[in-house]
């Protein structure tokens, strides 16, 4: 895949990508991939957390803030991919349920407060 390819990426195919690149290590089809991915994927939010604290107290660069954010949330991105793979989830399947969700929240004015299905 070249670059442009990667700019017109489907959800569908991102996940095929990166459950493509995941065989390449040792752990995928073991029973240690999803603790792997599992924790990767914890690993990779306090990452992002650590850029977003740097930020704000003033000693991320902002020319390297916004593309040290964009590689971090791509890595949250990919393990994310790989724990829903596990389960056989589509990607997809997560983005559009989410925005249903959300826009159910919207219509029932419940954005705000406590638990998944307001």
């Amino acid at each position: 895949m070249n670059s442009t390819e990667i700019c017109r990426i489907t959800p569908k195919e991102y996940q095929a990508e990166i459950v493509n690149i995941s065989q390449h290590y040792s752990i995928y089809g073991t029973d240690k991939a999803l603790p792997t991915y599992s924790s990767g994927l914890s690993e990779e939010v306090g990452e992002v957390m650590g850029i977003i604290k740097r930020h704000f107290r003033g000693d991320e660069k902002s020319e390297n803030f916004k593309n040290d954010l964009v590689k971090e949330l791509g890595d949250v991105t990919a393990y994310l991919v790989l724990v829903a793979s596990e389960f056989d989830i589509d990607f997809e399947s997560i983005l559009t349920t989410n925005i249903e969700k959300l826009k159910k929240r919207v219509d029932k004015g419940t954005q705000l407060g406590n638990g998944s299905d307001r």
